[in-house]
């Protein structure tokens, strides 16, 4: 992802659809099975993931590594979201 994507500020599911070419249906199952990380919750009805996180994500599913490493990395995001709170 080039560096004006990583600056954005949060992206939506929608934008991530598009983004990765797949469905709303696949994102929520994925983020279900720890594969993405959890949404942050912007307001009562908006949510969306740091681009970062998603990059991270991106990279992972590039290099190839397995659903296992997958989930292991969402674990760390997650926990590094915490972190910086």
């Amino acid at each position: 992802m080039t560096q004006a994507f990583e600056t954005l500020g949060f992206i939506r599911k929608r934008a991530l659809c598009e983004l990765w070419g797949i469905g709303e249906t696949k994102v929520d199952q994925d983020e279900a099975a720890g594969l993405l990380p959890k949404r942050i919750m912007l307001s009562p009805r908006v949510s969306g993931w740091l681009p970062s996180e998603i990059a991270a994500v991106r990279q992972a599913i590039a290099a190839g590594k397995s659903l296992e490493e997958r989930r292991a990395l969402v674990k760390q995001l997650e926990a590094q979201r915490k972190q910086a709170a």
